[in-house]
């Protein structure tokens, strides 16, 4: 499962023709319109990962007027071509939904965090005041939860206006999950800019909502 259009053009000729030919009228409505929004969807929000013993996840969710749909697939590298599942809900829910296709764990047991980017990376230790970061400060903790065990990782990317001839700059959000048994076990989302560097502990519900934060 991935995205396939090179060009606009690609895009208006599948919608026009590909569909038409694959679905046509009547044959399979509710397929016909997930694919249509797939293809002509205003927002994308897509996640890609890897989870332990080598299972990649892929979700795509798409909106379109007030539609949305969801497509996903587990694969490994012995098995990539698995089962593909489409499902169409409400423009709200696609958020909540591309999150649920990630396996269940607890919000990051470290907390949320902000950093300057500079010194989480190891750069530009002295601030304004000649003062360093310190070993308990909010980039030393980055780092070390950076370094922690994970059981996943992957990516959000976000795109506004993507059917239109000046679709908006993607948006992309790191997810990890550190391993069980460590201080810091579960879920984080990492946004990493010329400035900060932000960490937010958050699952489920809170996952869900911290995407559409960066939706509007």
């Amino acid at each position: 499962m991935r995205e396939a259009f090179a060009t606009r053009d690609e895009q208006d000729r599948y919608v026009s023709t590909a569909l038409a030919a694959r679905f046509p009228q009547g044959a399979d409505d509710t397929l016909r319109a997930a694919f249509t929004i797939m293809a002509k969807a205003e927002t994308r929000l897509r996640c890609q990962g890897e989870l332990a013993g080598g299972l990649a996840v892929r979700i795509h969710g798409a909106a379109l007027d007030n539609f949305g749909v969801t497509v996903h697939q587990y694969a490994t590298s012995a098995e990539p071509s698995t089962a593909i599942f489409v499902a169409l809900v409400r423009r709200a829910d696609v958020p909540s939904t591309v999150c649920a296709k990630l396996p269940p764990t607890q919000a990051g047991a470290a907390g949320s965090m902000v950093g300057y980017t500079q010194r989480v990376r190891g750069e530009g230790e002295q601030g304004i005041w000649g003062i360093g970061a310190g070993e308990n400060s909010a980039e030393d903790r980055i780092r070390r939860l950076l370094r922690q065990r994970r059981t996943g990782e992957g990516q959000f990317v976000l795109q506004r206006a993507a059917n239109s001839e000046r679709p908006h700059p993607p948006l992309f959000t790191s997810w990890i999950d550190i391993a069980s048994g460590s201080a810091a076990a579960g879920r984080y989302l990492i946004t990493v800019d010329s400035n900060d560097t932000t960490v937010v502990a958050a699952t489920g519900d809170q996952l869900a909502r911290e995407l559409i934060e960066r939706r509007r």
